[in-house]
């Protein structure tokens, strides 16, 4: 299915369109929400990196450091937002990195630049700390309680090497169901404790870790894409695969670009961005409602992020969409297939109608593929114009000569425009008897 879903099961219906919320015109190398009231990103422009705010506009924050790994991270804490880049900055032979960070007051925004914390591209928080990672090592780090200020003190804090038995660094970070998950891409972890003396790192998995740190997303289940595929896990039990109904797109992963996979959620559905051989992409979307998956199109969503009840979508070219947008105006093309339907051999079949019970405003497209052979297919346009919308049943009377004689078929429906399908139906004749 593309850009058809099962969400509102039994009927198929396109997704809701997309509304180009706003644009930047640099490179976007992060994106984020601060304090749940703005869209933030990092902008790449002229060799330049902003931290910048949308109110109505684009405001800027301040100028941040480069990141080394292309990473950047964000958490809240305490009364600020603070955003880690990796950069290496040494100071009393430990290699730290510049953090900066931003609160409003009375409206304005504060902002600030700090050298405290380790070296990291990855933040996250538990149990009133600051927990910080590098891509390039495989070292946790947790600052002191409730000061995002004190780290490297063995009475206040902790650094943890996590060990594997496949080495690796870390790929990923993320708070789950109390716990703090360290993912590798082939392997997690998880700490448990309150306290530098009671916490402890417990090994989950030596086989399934994280490939792309952008796609961890809390979705009830913590849904992440692993080597196997899209995983689900619960906490626990180990993670499952759920993505086989994508398969041949999992399979098309170009590695050499995995790490630029994103993905996000809006709690009804998670939408993941996957790079594909051949420089393309494709973005398929989980309803977390009946567990079916349907692909949408192939735009590059480099990041996603939640603002109010709605899931945002920053693309390559710049522009931020705002997804699944019931007011949207966006013109949308889908398609549908249905299985290969077989008859028992010694029942030789002709196909002589088909009824489509839909709601469409734009086209309809049926195609008939019978033996399992691309030779015979035939391509039934039944509406070919636009503005007509309402519940009706498009039927049309298939070509005889094209359709007799034949123990398999597949239905296929595409269009431009909205629809909603609640009933196929095919006609066919079978020893002189009309199904």
């Amino acid at each position: 299915m593309k850009n058809i879903s099962a969400v509102s099961y039994p009927s198929l219906k396109t997704r809701e369109g997309r509304t180009e919320y706003t644009s930047l015109q640099g490179e976007i190398l992060y994106m984020s929400v601060l304090e749940g009231k703005y869209l933030c990103c990092v902008e790449k422009t002229g060799g330049v990196c902003k931290w910048r705010y949308f109110d109505n506009e684009w405001k800027d924050i301040m100028v941040v450091a480069e990141s080394p790994t292309g990473r950047y991270d964000m958490i809240y804490f305490l009364d600020r937002s603070i955003l880690c880049c990796g950069d290496k900055v040494t100071r009393d032979g430990i290699d730290k990195t510049h953090s900066y960070y931003v609160k409003f007051e009375n409206g304005s925004a504060v902002s600030g630049s700090e050298i405290c914390m380790p070296q990291c591209d990855m933040l996250e928080t538990v149990n009133g700390r600051i927990c910080a990672a590098f891509s390039e090592n495989a070292e946790l780090d947790l600052g002191g309680i409730m000061d995002r200020t004190v780290w490297f003190d063995i009475d206040d804090g902790l650094t943890q090497t996590v060990i594997t038995q496949n080495g690796e660094n870390g790929s990923a970070i993320k708070v789950f169901a109390g716990h703090l998950i360290y993912f590798k891409p082939h392997s997690y972890s998880e700490l448990y404790g309150n306290t530098p003396d009671s916490y402890k790192m417990i090994s989950g998995s030596e086989s399934i870790g994280c490939i792309a740190y952008n796609t961890v997303v809390d979705c009830g289940n913590l849904l992440f894409l692993s080597s196997e595929g899209v995983c689900s896990y619960s906490g626990g039990a180990l993670p499952k695969t759920i993505s086989a109904p994508i398969e041949k797109y999992i399979k098309n992963i170009d590695m050499s670009r995995v790490t630029l996979a994103a993905a996000g959620t809006d709690g009804e559905r998670y939408i993941i961005c996957l790079p594909q051989k051949g420089g393309s992409y494709i973005n398929c979307t989980l309803s977390l409602k009946t567990g079916q998956w349907y692909v949408e199109d192939n735009t590059q969503f480099k990041f996603f992020a939640v603002l109010g009840d709605n899931l945002y979508g920053a693309a390559a070219n710049g522009k931020i969409y705002k997804l699944w947008d019931e007011n949207s105006n966006e013109e949308i093309s889908w398609s549908w297939s249905s299985k290969v339907f077989k008859i028992d051999a010694a029942k030789k079949l002709s196909l002589r109608r088909i009824n489509v019970l839909g709601d469409i405003t734009g086209s309809l497209n049926i195609k008939i593929k019978n033996d399992e052979n691309e030779e015979s297919e035939a391509e039934y346009s039944v509406l070919g114009r636009s503005g007509l919308s309402g519940r009706k049943i498009f039927s049309v009377n298939l070509h005889p000569k094209l359709f007799s004689q034949s123990d398999t078929f597949q239905i296929s429906l595409s269009g431009t425009g909205n629809a909603a399908i609640y009933d196929v139906s095919v006609y066919m004749r079978a020893k002189n008897k009309t199904y």
